[in-house]
């Protein structure tokens, strides 16, 4: 279980910082750092902490050495994680954990609506409900990267994240190519 949540984690935090350097970097982009044969390049870099200043995680861009490790470590966690085998899933490790995943969603957006919710108010409580996936898709995410071989995060965010593409991974292979177009 702690290892489909570690990776599931990684993944997640790879892949919204990989949609902040979806650019691609000009000719002339200096390589800050290289790791694991993946360059890091200024842009790149630039790009980071952009998405970072944005989420609060870091306080300005005086930062950049912070963002630059934090990418570094980054790549060197997603070989971490393959090496180990925390990137594959039996069948029932991720039917356990995509039904637990709902069911957190499930229950975040019912938690944001009933707090925001007119206490004699169904209309109050869809509007809430529809904010709430409106403020998840407002985070600036373009993309959704569903690992294994299931659709359900995928029918997920058709309902909860229109307009978000889905890209579908079942294998190693399949996620080291997605982050390579990310990249």
């Amino acid at each position: 279980m702690y290892k489909k949540l570690i990776a599931v984690f990684m993944v997640l935090i790879m892949g919204l910082s990989a949609l902040s350097s979806l650019a691609e970097a000009p000719a002339e982009d200096p390589v800050l750092a290289t790791v694991n044969g993946k360059k890091i390049t200024k842009s790149q870099v630039d790009a980071e902490i952009v998405q970072m200043l944005n989420n609060q995680f870091v306080d300005d861009e005086t930062q950049y050495a912070t963002v630059l490790q934090f990418m570094v470590n980054r790549e060197l966690i997603t070989k971490k994680i393959a090496d180990l085998g925390f990137d594959q899933f039996t069948k029932e490790e991720e039917d356990a954990f995509l039904s637990e995943a709902q069911q957190q969603l499930d229950k975040a957006i019912e938690t944001y609506a009933d707090y925001y919710q007119s206490a004699d108010s169904e209309k109050a409580r869809e509007d809430a409900v529809a904010q709430a996936r409106d403020s998840f898709a407002a985070q600036g995410v373009t993309d959704l990267i569903e690992c294994g071989p299931g659709k359900v995060l995928s029918g997920l965010n058709k309902r909860c994240a229109k307009g978000v593409a889905t890209h579908n991974l079942d294998s190693a292979a399949g996620l080291a190519a997605a982050l390579a177009q990310f990249a």
